[in-house]
């Protein structure tokens, strides 16, 4: 984990290849390290955090675009396409951007998601 945290900020440019599922009680503090520490290191145009799965693999992801790290905060999928959507987050060299009403487009992935 330090390692992944490490190369979030030393190689910001680079893909994360792979998302810390954080696991924990309530009041453990998973929010804090992800939300308080880490995506304080970023400004906003680089880092969101997101309250559901469905705006990490729904339909329209404009928000995700130019992003170096993503926190999906009380994510969880249940079904396989979601799954595949976030698989493919992970671990392809580019995303496909659709933001609404515009065609969708591809960019380069420097994502970093905790879940």
């Amino acid at each position: 984990m330090l390692n992944w945290m490490a190369a979030l900020v030393q190689k910001p440019g680079q893909h994360g290849w792979v998302a810390p599922l954080l696991l924990g009680g309530q009041g453990t503090g998973k929010g804090h390290l992800a939300d308080k520490v880490l995506g304080k290191l970023f400004q906003r145009r680089q880092y969101i955090h997101l309250g559901n799965s469905d705006e990490l693999t729904g339909s329209f992801s404009e928000h995700l675009a130019a992003k170096l790290l993503v926190f999906a905060d009380e994510s969880f999928w249940n079904n396989k396409t979601a799954a595949e959507a976030l698989k493919r987050l992970v671990t392809e060299d580019t995303i496909m951007v659709h933001p609404k009403h515009f065609p969708r487009y591809e960019e380069r992935s420097n994502l970093h998601i905790i879940i």
